[in-house]
């Protein structure tokens, strides 16, 4: 009996939440979501290997280590993690000794880490009105009523519609590219005093996750002559106290 010329040599498999994903993009894993990373080890040589040890690249501590590994003999480890955003890649390194010889192997993962996200900014006659009382606008007169719609995310989202609570469905939109928007308007006529209504705009990505936004407008409506200041509460006060003295001061001069 004799035994032939000694070969040593191993391998190194690795999986992605148990996929084989070794070409980009592999899996969609949303973002802040646990990854396991699992990376099976066989020794395919003819020698038993020893000081095998696997590390990662991305990875700052040794994944696993063991001190002999058999002819084909295969021995798993697993390294968790939180998915990031966009594409992200790995590899996965074994290495091993056979009578001063070093053999190695290296084996790639991918996933990508998708994130949904939408926004939605109302404006009134080209104002940004998020807080009371808004642009001060004469009963009767126009108002333009804006809706910019941005997709935020890094996927397609589909199915987008846009509500609002005093106007009814504003517009619907088959589909945002990531870093995409698109502008709805809607017109209507000032009413008296001060007015808010929110729009809520809702979004899908791959028919089972919903996005949603919202953002409020105001203004104030008068009624009287051409124009009127009455940007704060502060003003509305100052008015109505004029009115009062003005009141106060009339009956008097009739007593």
């Amino acid at each position: 009996h004799y035994f032939g010329l000694a070969s040593p040599n191993i391998s190194i498999k690795k999986y992605t939440n148990g996929i084989d994903s070794p070409q980009a993009p592999g899996e969609e894993i949303e973002v802040g979501s646990n990854v396991t990373w699992t990376y099976n080890v066989t020794n395919t040589g003819n020698v038993n290997l020893t000081n095998v040890t696997v590390t990662d690249n991305q990875i700052e501590s040794i994944i696993g280590a063991i001190d002999d590994l058999g002819v084909n003999e295969s021995i798993e480890f697993s390294a968790n993690g939180t998915a990031v955003s966009g594409q992200y890649s790995n590899i996965g390194t074994v290495t091993a000794e056979y009578d001063n010889i070093t053999v190695t192997d290296e084996y790639s993962s991918h996933y990508f880490g998708f994130n949904t996200s939408i926004k939605i900014k109302k404006y009134i006659n080209g104002e940004d009105a998020n807080e009371p009382f808004g642009p001060v606008i004469h009963v009767g007169n126009k108002i333009e009523w804006k809706f910019n719609i941005t997709n935020t995310g890094n996927v397609k989202l589909n199915n987008i519609t846009v509500f609002d609570d005093k106007l009814g469905l504003i517009c619907e939109i088959d589909e945002l590219e990531p870093g995409e928007s698109k502008v709805c308007i809607v017109t209507g006529n000032a009413i008296a005093s001060s007015q808010k209504n929110i729009a809520t705009v809702t979004g899908w990505y791959n028919e089972l996750i919903m996005v949603t936004d919202d953002d409020p407008a105001h203004y104030f409506g008068y009624r009287g002559g051409t124009s009127v200041d009455v940007p704060t509460a502060t003003g509305i006060i100052t008015v109505l106290f004029v009115g009062l003295f003005t009141l106060l001061y009339t009956k008097r001069e009739k007593d």
